[in-house]
């Protein structure tokens, strides 16, 4: 009788076990001719536990993943056939590589500026066949159940960071066997302890095969595994992608964090995470030299997303009240782990002529206010989750592609306080000396030249040289110094400190007469401007946005010949910069938000390295444009004399 209720049992709750999730029926149901192929996965892996869970995990969140195609991708993809021929002739292909950029700019000359919202969506679920999907589950299960790196990961973990078969929107290939010969080595003889040991290892050896390509982030289109690997040159969010899917592939689970836009620049980031041992992540740059360093990234952090493979849950907003970029089903909001958020209660000031349910939460780009997320409306109050600290936003309302304020400005400083930004009825005179913050990466090219020394002589390999000024602090615009020695020279040179590369973007030796002396430029290293576009030349072509970058064996210099001896009075030098300073000779423009537009405060050409504007409203948000060059600006305060950037 015990028998016969157990055999009952089993029989009443057989069907229940192999009932298919709500998911993948609906996938299977939306997958019309390609059902079929889709059917076939499931009944390869269906006497497999864990293959089947893989298997209703790809199918069931297939929805709303694709491959970009177009006719046009096929013209652009002419860069990765550059590529390969530059890496099989042994051309350098550095991060700025002028090569790349005319080859670059043929494509675009013939096929028009590439857009990725042109190229057509081909579904996963309608194109993806059964052969594909199967040899990927099998593989990644495999890799699951042997790798030692994936000792103790659930099989929840498992699905989202080793199992997907995609990165974004490149066409799907089987890449583990590539990508796991390709590590072989790296597996069998490394001695790391961890996850997070064998990561910092793999980057290393990643970073010998590919690197980052500034023109790279012109094409917009997300890269296959085997463009890289033809290619080896990508923008970060490329590299990203590739190394993530190397790294799953060889048993490390990983993912994608991404700042759709920093809080206080004009573009946003794409990096690593490995998903370490205690359940935590570590993020980093794929490929970078030193291990990590994304916390010390001197932007901020307004909003970062984890990319998954599942939808995440989320209400998805009318399409008419927000814009498209901030409604990705696959987002998970990570910002938390990056920098301390708080929750925003703000009251709508402003009212709209059309009601609307949802306002948006915008930071400042180059040129207008930037979405950075959405938040429901609830009488007359607008709510925004885990929005990123020290920064300056403003909300506004959307409609048609347009923004229209609902608030003043507002500061949400590091303690979770909130300050308003607005116009204080008074006026004040404003000494301005740049347009944008000098970040970091500008700042250390500029030390470059600091324990630098200018040298006169009359031998060209400088062996009777006299030093004539040495560089003692940081020159953050172009500077001078005055020659007090009589003494005439033929030879005139800069140097850099022992072991700094030089990073100099204008030099000039002012004679008797008070203008630049010419002569034949001399140096070392003889940089090749059509390789690099950093040669020697650069230092004397009057142009302060170009400059010389080189050294070789720890030495390296940028001079002059004279021809004849020449007597000196002063020298004038600027660094490799931003070239964000205020710029003699060029026209500003100085504007502030007078709570629903930017209004003109002053205009005037610039007689110095600063300029001064009187009678300035006070109180408000400014941003200072240069008519007559560039394109990086960045809204600030006027604080105690001085610009506080945001």
């Amino acid at each position: 009788m015990r028998y016969l209720v157990t055999l009952f049992l089993v029989t009443l709750l057989l069907p229940s076990c192999h009932q298919r999730p709500a998911n993948v029926s609906a996938v299977l149901d939306k997958a019309g001719g390609n059902r079929a192929e889709l059917e076939k996965v499931i009944e390869h892996c269906k006497d497999d536990p864990d293959k089947l869970k893989a298997a209703y995990f790809l199918i069931g969140n297939m929805d709303g993943h694709y491959t970009l195609t177009g006719d046009e991708m096929k013209h652009y993809a002419g860069i990765f056939t550059v590529l390969d021929s530059l890496h099989r002739h042994k051309i350098p292909v550095p991060i700025t590589s002028p090569i790349l950029a005319q080859a670059w700019d043929s494509l675009v000359k013939t096929g028009g500026a590439p857009k990725k919202g042109d190229m057509q969506q081909q579904p996963d679920h309608l194109a993806l066949k059964a052969d594909f999907l199967i040899q990927h589950i099998d593989s990644s299960v495999q890799v699951w159940k042997t790798s030692p790196w994936c000792k103790g990961l659930s099989v929840e973990a498992f699905c989202e960071y080793i199992l997907p078969y995609r990165a974004a929107t490149e066409a799907p290939e089987p890449v583990h066997e590539r990508m796991r010969a390709r590590f072989a080595a790296l597996r069998d003889t490394c001695k790391a302890r961890n996850r997070y040991d064998f990561t910092e290892q793999f980057n290393l050896q990643a970073r010998a095969f590919m690197g980052v390509s500034n023109m790279m982030r012109l094409y917009p289109f997300d890269i296959s595994i085997s463009q890289m690997e033809k290619g080896r040159r990508g923008s970060c969010e490329h590299l990203a992608q590739f190394e993530m899917m190397a790294l799953r592939a060889n048993g490390i689970p990983a993912a994608i964090d991404y700042v759709p836009m920093w809080g206080d620049l004009n573009r946003g980031h794409t990096w690593n995470v490995v998903l370490k041992e205690d359940g935590t992540t570590y993020p980093f740059d794929a490929t970078a030299l030193i291990f990590g360093g994304i916390y010390t990234y001197p932007y901020r952090f307004c909003k970062v997303y984890r990319r998954m493979f599942a939808a995440q849950p989320r209400t998805i907003p009318p399409r008419q009240e927000v814009p498209e970029s901030l409604v990705d089903i696959h987002d998970m909001d990570v910002t938390e782990l990056y920098n301390q958020v708080s929750d925003l209660d703000i009251p709508l000031t402003r009212k709209f002529d059309l009601p609307r349910e949802y306002a948006i939460l915008c930071t400042f780009r180059t040129t207008s206010w930037g979405a950075q997320a959405y938040g429901p409306i609830r009488n007359g109050r607008a709510t925004f989750q885990k929005m990123g600290r020290n920064l300056l936003y403003i909300v506004m309302y959307y409609h048609q592609g347009t923004f229209y304020p609902a608030t003043n400005p507002f500061i949400l400083d590091k303690n979770g306080q909130l300050r308003y930004v607005q116009l204080s009825g008074q006026t004040l005179a404003m000494t301005l000396l740049r347009k944008y913050p000098c970040f970091p990466f500008s700042l250390n090219h500029m030390k470059a030249m600091t324990g630098g020394r200018f040298q006169g002589a009359n031998k060209a390999d400088f062996s009777d040289s006299v030093n004539l000024f040495t560089v003692t602090q940081v020159p953050e615009k172009i500077e001078s110094a005055d020659v007090t020695t009589a003494q005439p020279f033929r030879y005139v040179r800069f140097i850099p400190a022992a072991k700094v590369r030089a990073n100099i973007a204008e030099l000039q030796f002012i004679g008797k007469d008070g203008l630049p002396l010419k002569g034949k430029v001399t140096g070392f290293p003889d940089v090749s401007q059509e390789e690099t576009g950093t040669a020697l030349v650069n230092a004397f072509d009057g142009d302060v946005g170009t400059y010389f970058s080189g050294m070789q064996d720890g030495v390296c210099w940028a001079g002059l010949d004279l021809g004849q001896p020449r007597q000196l009075t002063r020298i004038r030098y600027c660094p490799r910069s931003d070239t964000n300073f205020i710029l003699e000779g060029d026209e500003y423009e100085l504007r502030y938000w007078d709570g629903a537009r930017w209004t003109i405060a002053g205009k005037q050409v610039a007689t110095d390295q600063q300029v001064v504007f009187q009678q300035v409203p006070a109180g408000a948000v400014y941003i200072l444009h240069n008519l007559t060059r560039g394109n990086e600006e960045r809204i600030f305060t006027y604080e105690n004399g001085r610009q506080v950037w945001w």
